[in-house]
């Protein structure tokens, strides 16, 4: 499968086509998903559970030492190893 590249303005207009069904609620802003997936090259899928921890308070816990160390200082994602 390859990768497709587009711009923001586009993917705003034509992701939720994709989508269908909201993939979590409405309390992400997608606007934000996309913010974060390209300020930080970390994927959609990624981004909308950082979006969603950011807009609700939360911290986001994961064992994605990848994603954490690409948003580390700037965004609420932990590394699920600091914790044992």
């Amino acid at each position: 499968m390859s990768k497709i590249v587009v711009d923001s303005s586009v993917a705003v207009k034509w992701l939720p086509m994709f989508w269908g069904e909201p993939l979590v609620n409405e309390a992400v802003e997608l606007r934000a998903t996309l913010g974060i997936a390209m300020q930080h090259a970390r994927s959609v899928y990624d981004s909308v559970y950082v979006a969603l921890a950011y807009e609700q308070k939360a911290e986001f816990v994961t064992a994605d030492e990848k994603l954490v160390n690409a948003v580390s200082g700037r965004l609420p994602v932990r590394w699920i190893g600091r914790f044992f």
